[in-house]
């Protein structure tokens, strides 16, 4: 039985949470924690996130920065999938861990 490392299950949920910020399915407002990239020539997914300029270590840690990287290397299919297709997103971000 292989289980989930602790770090891996921190970076499935955040997953999970942008996409539902994302989406429109949480409560939480896009603008509140992220920037979409609005630059036409960035490949793959449409809901590519702006990196914001630090002056501190301590706000790499927080969630909005550290998911950035991981939410940016997920396939088109993946961040696009309808909100009725949950299991496959699942598995999707299941391999980034």
């Amino acid at each position: 039985m292989r289980l989930w490392s602790l770090e891996d299950r921190r970076i499935h949920a955040d997953l999970i949470e942008v996409f539902k910020i994302t989406h429109g399915l949480s409560s939480l407002s896009l603008d509140t924690f992220f920037v979409l990239d609005t630059d036409s020539r960035t490949r793959g997914h449409p809901w590519k996130l702006r990196k914001q300029r630090m002056n501190t270590d301590l706000r790499r840690n927080f969630f909005s920065e550290r998911i950035i990287n991981l939410w940016n290397k997920l396939d088109r299919e993946t961040v696009c999938v309808s909100t009725r297709v949950r299991p496959m997103y699942t598995s999707a971000v299941a391999t980034l861990c």
